[in-house]
């Protein structure tokens, strides 16, 4: 049984980089996912029981969540499944989490990274679909094969987080959990083990919580990820009820108001009714570190190179 923080294996490191590069090229904006679905292959490895792991990829299939799973076409173990998910609504959601609870997960794809994106830049030719499907297909499968050769035996390794990396996926978790309405340990133990196997492919460095950052506000109950998507993404203390009744546009089950009395009766946000001017939420003091969620991911692809 191997226990390790970090492996000092170069050539995993570099067929990563590799690997990475072979995916980008073929398929712009598809690495995050495809990285995901290797760290979920990659628990298998870990000492103890295995837990099946599914992955839920939201997105048209058109615009590469399905690419995804045509990649990984005959090369995933019993212990981890794909989907694809075009809308994720809550009675989606709640049904996916019904059948498998805390070990489904879920990932929003970039609506940018369709499979024939670079295809409909005018006057550029690339190689067909096909091709570069069957050439990712056989850099993937090179790649879980070196992994087995680095790590051993499947169930041999105990991968340790650094201590910092597991109070960042204690905090992922409450936040699932709080507004899931639930405990969060059991949330806990599955983004540890998904991030365990994240860790597995790179060997240190801070990345398992860059994907971990996403599975946690794609995992969230919706429309909540979707709004703190927004929030995050627009680097601001709050949202403004104009601004959840855009975003509410594909939740048309939920309104404006019902959602941010939600929110402030988990006690994650304040909401904020004024004399003059619109009604906003903002986030409470005991959850502020939630807006280190951008500057974590730039942390986290820093130390990844």
């Amino acid at each position: 049984m191997k226990t390790m923080r970090s492996i000092e294996n170069t050539s995993l490191f570099y067929h990563m980089g590799d690997l990475e590069k072979t995916i980008t090229q073929a398929f712009p904006n598809l690495w995050q996912p495809v990285k995901l679905a290797l760290g979920a292959w990659a628990t298998g490895l870990l000492k103890g029981p295995t837990q099946h792991l599914r992955l839920n990829f939201v997105g048209k299939p058109s615009l590469g969540s399905a690419t995804v799973l045509e990649i990984f076409e005959g090369t995933l173990e019993p212990h981890v499944s794909l989907g694809n998910i075009p809308h994720l609504d809550y009675q989606t959601w709640e049904t996916r989490i019904a059948q498998l609870g805390n070990r489904v997960h879920f990932l929003a794809v970039d609506e940018r990274s369709g499979t024939r994106l670079e295809e409909r830049i005018k006057g550029q030719t690339t190689p067909s679909y096909e091709d570069r499907l069957r050439k990712c297909r056989l850099a993937v499968n090179q790649f879980l094969s070196l992994m087995r050769e680095t790590y051993g035996e499947a169930q041999s390794m105990v991968w340790e987080h650094k201590p910092e990396t597991l109070e960042w996926i204690h905090r992922f978790a409450t936040l699932q959990a709080t507004l899931r309405e639930e405990s969060p340990e059991a949330i806990v133990e599955s983004l540890n083990t998904l991030g365990q196997g994240v860790a597995m492919l790179q060997g240190e460095g801070y990345g398992e919580l860059h994907s971990l950052i996403k599975v946690t506000v794609s995992s969230m109950p919706p429309p909540f990820g979707e709004l703190f998507d927004n929030l995050l993404s627009l680097d601001s203390d709050y949202l403004k009820q104009i601004e959840i009744e855009r975003i509410l546009k594909s939740f048309p089950s939920f309104n404006a108001q019902e959602i941010m009395e939600k929110l402030e009766q988990l006690s994650i946000m304040k909401y904020v009714q004024p004399d003059e001017g619109t009604s906003y939420i903002m986030l409470r003091d005991e959850w502020a570190w939630c807006h280190d969620f951008n500057v974590l991911v730039w942390y986290a692809i820093g130390n990844c190179g």
